[in-house]
């Protein structure tokens, strides 16, 4: 239309083909490095190592209740199918079996029985140490290849796309047969019988006859001669009575005396 001022035009433009003798810059210029998309590693897989909910533990062989136990793996929580158990003795590692797994995942317990009758030609190596490590066997292959355990060599079978899982259990394997569980458990001493201290008894103390009032403490029947009891009390009144008996008796008797 040539509605606009030529002063407006980007006279610096030079196009390589056709014109642009009234082109009006519009804000500012974009950039980018162009990149071939054939060299792009655009990988859907999983970049994080998955999550397993099985957990386990290694027990040595051992008493229990007096009865020796074999040495076991032990297993809580669901085994997934691809779920590993990599054994390692002397630099050696094995995968377990799927009849092991299998029956781990029922049963929840392996003993060292259980791993010599599927691997009749293995000796068991009593006194060393053995090492179980969890791993997941990326059978779908949907995690990413950083995540493989590229260090893992097994005696038997692949192991190029196991994913290691947590981290490894050791125990020393025990020779339950070398364990003596009959040992009895010792008997405590009895404690002797505590009784409590009898009180020694006291003596008892006679209380002294009380008198009534208007009687005389001593009944005199006729024709008796009056007896005081032996007491401390009545005792006392028979040494005075006495007294008063004999200085009666001088009195009387200075009586006659001034008389006659």
């Amino acid at each position: 239309e040539n509605a606009y001022a030529p002063a407006l035009y980007d006279t610096a433009l030079k196009l390589a083909v056709g014109k642009s003798d009234r082109f009006i810059k519009i804000g500012d210029p974009k950039k980018i490095t162009l990149v071939d998309k054939a060299t792009l590693d655009c990988d859907p897989r999983i970049a994080t190592a998955p999550v397993v909910e099985a957990k386990f533990d290694l027990v040595p062989a051992q008493c229990v209740n007096k009865v020796a136990e074999d040495n076991q793996l032990k297993v809580t929580g669901k085994v997934a199918a691809n779920v590993r158990f990599v054994a390692t003795v002397d630099g050696q590692s094995i995968s377990l079996k799927q009849e092991l797994r299998e029956k781990l995942s029922a049963a929840g317990t392996l003993t060292l029985a259980d791993l010599q009758a599927a691997y009749p030609n293995y000796a068991v190596p009593y006194g060393k140490e053995l090492q179980v490590q969890m791993y997941y066997f990326d059978a779908e292959n949907a995690y990413a290849p950083a995540l493989y355990d590229t260090a893992l060599k097994l005696a038997v079978g692949k192991s190029d796309r196991f994913i290691k899982i947590g981290d490894p259990k050791k125990i020393t394997l025990v020779d339950k047969a070398t364990l003596d569980c009959k040992v009895t458990d010792p008997v405590a001493p009895e404690q002797p019988k505590v009784t409590d201290p009898v009180a020694p008894e006291q003596p008892k103390v006679k209380e002294p006859n009380k008198e009534q009032p208007g009687k005389s403490a001593i009944a005199v029947k006729p024709g008796k001669k009056a007896t005081l009891p032996q007491t401390g009390s009545s005792a006392g009144l028979l040494a005075i009575f006495s007294i008063l008996t004999l200085f009666a008796g001088i009195t009387l008797m200075r009586t006659q005396r001034k008389e006659s």
